[in-house]
């Protein structure tokens, strides 16, 4: 976990996270949102999980006893009230009380008002306010880029001067509640930069960074970028020598110039076919307008069929003209991107509907699946596609569910998810009449087979996280078990270890993996692979936790069966767990080829 010392306060039913400022001031702040309304979650510890948008305050806040013997939650003061967890929207940070036109962070005419900041500024000055010392153990400074990137990613990010009066302060807390965070997140991509060879230059010329001795990552934002240079980074001046982390702000062109430089450095371990359209928004992959001639000659993969491209990655792709298309392609794929975010629309919907139903017979579903993705992912929600609504149920709560939801118009039927299927085995798909396109599928565990006979479904129930849903707080999957059971999805319906052995190769301008052969039932597809990638734990100790989990689950083979599968279309999957699926399966721990090779040998066989 990641702590910032930061205070959080949820207003309007989004977190607010103040930074900067002195602490004065902002405590006043604190106290005259909390007297307009706001909740309480932390003064000064905001506590982060990786994979999950969910922020916590640490301490939390000690239940006391009042004057009339009942047990209530102790608030920063007399009437607030208190909220668990939040999600965040609103990200402010104050410029300090003496800057003046120099400041850094805004250059305002008034105290007290707002001005947009750079997600790139924004997350530095996040990063400023880590808890944990370089000596004291906790994320490593990549992973703790990443978790704060996906915190900002989903905020609306302003600053302002801290205000010294108090009509400056009620200025500042009438902007903050008319603030909304923005329409969907944005973009964050992670690059892990290999820079060995050359030194970081400023535009001005002046040395950033000297020698690297390991890998580098930067935040690649749409408007800016933010760079954290190797721990071991070596950095010298006239009166020092030390080995620190340094962070730094860049424009987008001395981003996509690192990003070449890196590519000209050495290989990373990633498909040699670059990029692929199904790679986009994963890490790595480049996104700028400096990246527009990496793209040039690849085709808009075939949209509408289940399983294929999420619509929304090709609508960016198209409106990043990283790809062109004939404008009736262009036509098709937005046509399609607007049929599933209406299916979108109605599938949260009918989340609501169930909860509301559930919440009346004490049942507490547990989210997981492509839904859960959207609303709790690392990439904006548009880039996931959903398709039925997955709710985990307590296999002695389904049939009280299953007839109160039946008094609502809900029709069930049964499918058999096995041929000697147990209780646990059996899942419950329902429709309603006024929602006809979704599916509401009831599970009593996430797997048939052994997986689903050893794992024992309180655990998912019990560790399970609050995800926000439009406006209610429900219960997502634990990051650690998102993973097991994207790996355990994709891997379903396998019939062939190698991906390599049903990629459909066309032309040299396609055949990068815009579709997948079916192979006896069928084979993963790339939405199954890219939720592979994209739940799988950036740090090493939560997925080795994963791993280990999916061994005790019975499913270790179908862990890194899908690992391998991901891994020859995909890039973001760490090198050492690769590398394990391989030895698990007898392989080699590298490849030998690469995608792009591979795919010209086939076409060349075929051609003689």
């Amino acid at each position: 976990m990641l702590h910032l010392c930061v205070p959080c306060l949820e207003l309007n039913g989004y977190g607010l996270v103040i930074a900067g400022g002195p602490s004065a001031i902002r405590d006043q702040l604190i106290e005259e949102l909390i007297r307009s309304g706001a909740a309480y979650l932390t003064a000064d510890d905001l506590v982060l999980h990786e994979g999950t948008r969910t922020v916590f305050g640490s301490p939390s806040p000690r239940v006391v006893t009042n004057a009339l013997g009942m047990q209530q939650l102790e608030a920063a003061s007399v009437g607030t009230q208190i909220v668990r967890q939040c999600a965040v929207g609103l990200i402010l940070v104050l410029g300090e009380e003496e800057a003046e036109a120099a400041s850094s962070l805004s250059d305002l005419e008034r105290p007290g008002k707002l001005a947009p900041l750079s997600m790139a500024q924004t997350t530095n000055e996040l990063l400023r306010c880590r808890g944990l010392s370089g000596y004291q153990q906790g994320p490593t400074n990549g992973i703790a880029l990443e978790m704060t990137a996906l915190l900002v990613a989903g905020s609306s990010c302003v600053t302002a001067s801290a205000p010294t009066t108090q009509d400056e302060l009620d200025h500042l807390v009438h902007e903050l509640q008319a603030l909304l965070p923005p329409d969907r997140r944005r973009l964050a991509v992670l690059h892990r930069l290999n820079l060995e060879q050359d030194p970081i230059q400023r535009v001005a010329g002046q040395r950033v960074a000297g020698e690297f001795q390991s890998v580098s990552h930067m935040m690649r934002f749409d408007q800016d970028a933010l760079l954290f240079a190797a721990e071991s980074q070596r950095i010298e001046d006239s009166d020092r020598t030390s080995f620190v982390p340094t962070a730094e702000v860049l424009t987008p062109d001395q981003a996509d110039q690192l990003i070449a430089q890196s590519e000209r450095n050495a290989v990373r371990n990633r498909p040699e076919a670059w990029p692929t359209p199904s790679a986009f928004g994963l890490t790595d992959c480049p996104s700028g307008k400096a990246a527009q001639a990496l793209w040039q000659g690849l085709a808009v993969p075939e949209i509408g069929k289940a399983g294929d491209m999420p619509s929304g990655v090709a609508v960016e792709l198209l409106s990043r003209d990283l790809l062109q298309a004939p404008q009736a392609t262009q036509d098709k794929v937005l046509h399609a991107h607007v049929l599933a975010q209406r299916h979108a629309h109605e599938v949260a919907g009918a989340l609501s509907w169930v909860l509301r139903v559930a919440a009346e017979v004490d049942v507490q579903p547990v989210v997981f699946g492509s839904l859960l993705q959207v609303w709790d992912g690392r990439l904006p929600e548009h880039f996931t596609d959903i398709g039925q609504l997955d709710l985990l149920i307590r296999n002695s709560e389904i049939e009280r569910l299953l007839a109160r939801l039946g008094t609502q118009g809900f029709q069930s039927e049964t499918r058999k998810l096995s041929k000697k299927a147990v209780d646990t085995d059996i899942e419950y798909n329902l429709r309603h009449p006024a929602i006809p396109e979704v599916v509401i599928a009831l599970h009593a565990t996430l797997a048939a087979g052994p997986f689903g006979l050893l794992v024992d479904p309180d655990e998912f129930h019990d560790r399970a996280v609050p995800v926000q849903v439009r406006e209610h707080w429900v219960k997502g999957l634990h990051p650690e078990h998102r993973f097991v059971a994207a790996c355990v999805a994709a891997s379903a319906w396998q019939t062939s270890e190698s991906i390599s052995e049903s990629v459909a190769v066309g032309t040299d301008d396609d055949a990068h993996m815009q579709s997948v052969k079916k192979l006896g039932p069928a084979a993963p597809s790339i939405a199954q692979l890219r939720e592979v990638v994209m739940t799988a734990p950036s740090s090493e100790e939560l997925l080795m936790s994963a791993v280990e989990c999916s061994s005790r689950l019975g499913a270790a083979s179908k862990v890194f069966s899908a690992v391998r599968q991901a891994d020859e279309v995909l890039p973001g999957l760490p090198v050492w767990l690769v590398q394990r699926a391989r030895q698990d399966a007898g392989l080699p721990a590298e490849r030998e080829t690469g995608l792009r090779s591979r795919l010209r040998s086939r076409k060349s066989d075929r051609s003689r």
